[in-house]
């Protein structure tokens, strides 16, 4: 779907940016089920010294949602997406990689103060923009789950294990794009934050992120914030 011309002439301008996203609802917000088909397409173009580099993204989705009970619901989601760069001056930076994903998830509910769900998300994608052909099978198992303490202390938790399968250079732009951060074979990612209200106008949290990707070493991560309202 073609939105906007952004092929403008004026060399005074530098960059373009354009942002489109609809959404067919079908039976929006009623308790029992909903479907949603909808589409986005993003694109920016920055012209710079070496010349212009540009990057479009555009998806279309389908999304359902059906409450099997009182606390348990069933989520699924299909899309078909591709992913485009371009630069003027380096070869290596162009890409345009098709895909498709799908990605069903149950979450369970059992009170206002609890929420667990589990979620698998598999994606195929090949680079068509180049006669390498670099390709990459994602296979995503998460769990999460949240507590609340009626509004002063949060707990959130998220483990993933991801696996990838990847043909082509993994240290290059393509590369990156299928990677997203994460390593050839097997990733493991996992989080905890607590957020609790020590006083009135005094919120404090703590957050708690490991992970083990690929062939590196195994990564801790801690933060802490503290916010003050007046």
């Amino acid at each position: 779907m073609e939105s906007f011309q952004l092929n403008v002439a004026d060399t005074a301008l530098v960059s373009t940016r354009s942002s489109v996203y609809n959404t067919l609802f079908f039976n929006r917000a009623d308790p029992k089920y909903d479907v949603q088909l909808g589409m986005s397409d993003n694109q920016n173009k920055l012209v710079q010294t070496t010349g212009f580099e540009s990057r479009r993204q555009r998806e279309q989705f389908l999304k359902s949602r059906w409450n099997v009970s009182k606390s348990l619901s069933f989520q699924t989601e299909l899309s078909l997406g591709v992913d485009e760069q371009g630069s003027e001056q380096f070869e290596s930076k162009r890409y345009r990689i098709e895909s498709w994903e799908t990605k069903p998830q149950l979450t369970w509910q059992p009170s206002n103060n609890f929420r667990t769900g589990v979620s698998w998300r598999y994606k195929l994608a090949e680079n068509r923009l180049d006669s390498l052909g670099e390709n990459a099978r994602t296979n995503d198992l998460k769990w999460e789950a949240t507590f609340n303490q009626s509004a002063t202390t949060s707990l959130r938790s998220e483990f993933s294990f991801v696996k990838i399968a990847f043909e082509g250079q993994a240290n290059s732009p393509v590369g990156f794009a299928f990677l997203q951060g994460l390593q050839n074979g097997k990733n493991f990612i996992w989080n905890i934050t607590l957020d609790r209200q020590v006083a009135k106008n005094i919120r404090i949290g703590i957050t708690y992120e490991g992970r083990k990707t690929g062939e590196a070493k195994l990564v801790h991560v801690g933060r802490a914030q503290v916010g003050a309202v007046f």
